[in-house]
């Protein structure tokens, strides 16, 4: 992939606002009476590092549960590792293609259980856009946004998951934080799409195809967004 990557987003007045994101996941914002792009922002991905909880504690236990189920290789947790992220970049292409295009990859069976659960049946109006908070000073980019049948918008996120941990620990608490932190970006812009619902729809990625789409209090997570990062500017500050 070649980067920068600049996108435009329609705002609610009809003009445009240009946003980068280089290989950093940073994030720059450019209006059309700006001659050139602003500062760099972090992602919000990256201003949340700190929300993951015992991440380490949860990981060991998993890796050593794979080591254990592959008569104890040790590169096992590696290598699957590995295939979840690429099938969760599979998985996100092939929505995005949906999406997109009406594309329908049939050789899927994550993308297949998204389908039937969430995509059809709904009016999809962006997919994988950019977007930058103005006065906080953070970007990111959003899975996708649907005007529903009240006329609503609706801004979404696709997480994969094993089913055991997702039955143990449901949805994560830094997953809502980043959904709210999104919706809220789009509404600083004065975006043409300003999302007033938003959820998480996880894909299991371990045989069973179970989906589940958890609703997310945007204003109750981004008040933990703003605490955030107000921390992650803090901790920068000081180091």
């Amino acid at each position: 992939m070649k980067y920068p990557i600049v996108q435009q987003v329609e705002l609610a007045d009809g003009r445009v606002v240009s946003i980068s994101r280089n290989g950093h996941h940073q994030y720059r914002i450019k209006t059309d009476t700006d001659k050139d792009y602003g500062p760099l922002m972090p992602s919000v991905t990256t201003t949340t590092g700190h929300l993951s909880g015992d991440t380490f504690g949860i990981g060991m236990n998993w890796a050593l549960k794979v080591a254990r189920e592959n008569g104890g290789d040790i590169n096992a947790p590696k290598v699957s590792s590995r295939k979840a992220i690429d099938e969760g970049e599979r998985l996100h292409e092939a929505i995005r293609k949906y999406i997109s295009s009406g594309s329908v990859d049939e050789e899927n069976p994550m993308f297949v259980a998204w389908l039937n659960e969430v995509g059809y049946d709904r009016e999809w109006v962006a997919t994988e856009q950019h977007l930058a908070h103005p006065v906080l000073c953070y970007g990111g980019t959003v899975d996708a946004l649907s005007r529903e049948k009240d006329g609503s918008i609706a801004i979404w996120d696709w997480k994969t998951k094993e089913q055991a941990s997702y039955e143990k620990y449901g949805a994560d608490l830094k997953h809502k934080v980043q959904i709210a932190a999104y919706a809220h970006a789009l509404q600083a812009l004065n975006a043409r799409y300003v999302p007033i619902k938003g959820y998480l729809t996880y894909i299991m990625r371990d045989g069973h195809n179970a989906v589940d789409t958890v609703e997310v209090d945007l204003d109750k997570y981004f008040k933990l967004y703003t605490a955030s990062l107000n921390m992650y500017n803090l901790v920068k500050e000081i180091k």
